[in-house]
């Protein structure tokens, strides 16, 4: 009996049953962990590093549209377009890819009827890319103005210099086309009216643009969604190493001396800002929490405005994630009370009357900026307009 119970557990078929057993025990204790924050065994910074390994060996499919499009106020056209990598090459070379997107006649050209029109550049943030902001784009376009969305060569990189290159160069790319004899965007684009803009890490990059020397007579407004910022000087050791995973999933760096250095650039950029800055953020957001961004929004140099959109969080100013990153950011962001629809619906009510007010000049947007503060508390946790 010994031997036969003995060669019964040594049988490939009985390895075979177990090893069937434990990964159906696995996969029911996996089903009934509904929040995979409460696994200590698996932290977040472990499922970041892991998402990071699983981009290299998988590509990420283009992001489906949550909602359809609002009518637009004019037909809209778009096309990919290529931007050289100047200093910020990788190997080999590869250059940047930017999508355009532009107010357009019958036949898909850019409409010359009411040219030119304003440029507004807007960068994505850690772990996106450029065809994550379509909503904003088409939106922009169909109210006039010529949108330039470009994508880094890395979807996680925390190259600020090279976000700061990709927001000028994509500005210098369009203005050439736009001296260019023959080139579709020939006369297009108005050069002295430019906006520029950004998400997250994108924002933080943006607000970079603040204070250069274009800055006033070429770009002339900017709007930062959830920028995130960490004053070093006042935290305390335990909190300053506490914000590492934060600074991982905010897509700014681990090396804590290097993040200092480049919020103090920021900090110095906002304070030192020539040209309008608009800061939004959700009241829910988890990851660039509404008192975060105040600290960057307090010191700015006027004129400058803060919307915090009632119910909204990090996630939803993107166009719609795909299921993996929907997961996935619930590691890190709040949930939200309001739809990704209506959140990018409020932010666009605001962001397009601060571009068209100090781009085109519009009055009637002036008188939105000027009443926001009666979307409180409906849409709105708060609002501020400082002219």
């Amino acid at each position: 009996m010994r031997t036969i119970f003995h060669r019964l557990l040594t049988s490939p078929w009985m390895n075979l049953l177990l090893l069937l057993l434990l990964l159906a025990t696995l996969s029911v204790s996996l089903q009934t962990q509904q929040d995979i924050r409460t696994r200590a065994s698996f932290s977040r910074d472990d499922f970041a590093n892991w998402l990071r390994k699983l981009q290299q060996i998988t590509s990420i499919p283009k992001p489906l549209k949550s909602t359809p499009s609002p009518k637009p106020l004019s037909r809209v056209g778009s096309q990919k377009g290529s931007l050289p990598c100047g200093n910020f090459c990788p190997t080999p070379p590869k250059d940047f890819e930017v999508l355009i997107y532009y107010p357009a006649d019958n036949n898909n050209q850019p409409d010359r009827s009411v040219a030119p029109y304003p440029l507004v550049v807007f960068l994505h943030g850690f772990g996106a890319n450029g065809e994550y902001y379509t909503w904003l784009g088409e939106d922009l376009a169909a109210k006039g103005y010529v949108v330039v969305l470009p994508s880094r060569l890395q979807m996680f990189s925390y190259d600020f210099n090279g976000g700061v290159y990709l927001i000028n160069g994509s500005i210098d790319y369009m203005l050439k086309r736009n001296t260019t004899n023959g080139d579709i965007f020939y006369q297009i684009i108005n050069p002295n009216s430019v906006g520029v803009g950004g998400h997250s890490l994108g924002a933080d990059t943006s607000l970079l643009i603040a204070s250069q020397s274009n800055a006033g007579t070429q770009i002339k407004a900017l709007i930062a969604f959830s920028p995130a910022y960490f004053e070093f000087d006042k935290m305390s050791v335990t909190e300053v190493e506490s914000s590492r995973p934060k600074l991982k999933q905010l897509g700014i760096v681990d090396d804590l001396k290097k993040a200092k250095e480049i919020f103090e650039r920021i900090m110095a950029s906002v304070k030192g800002s020539k040209i309008p800055l608009m800061y939004q953020v959700g009241s829910r957001d988890g990851m660039s929490p509404p008192e975060m961004v105040e600290q960057l929004f307090n010191p700015s140099v006027p004129p400058k405005a803060f919307v915090e959109i009632e119910g909204g969080n990090h996630v939803q100013f993107i166009e719609a994630s795909i299921e993996i990153i929907n997961k996935i950011a619930g590691l890190f962001d709040d949930r939200p009370t309001i739809t990704r629809s209506k959140q990018q619906e409020i932010a666009d009510k605001y962001f397009s009357a601060w571009f068209n007010y100090y781009l085109k000049s519009d009055q009637s947007a002036l008188a939105i900026l000027q009443n926001g503060s009666q979307d409180v508390p409906s849409t709105l946790t708060k609002y501020v307009f400082t002219p």
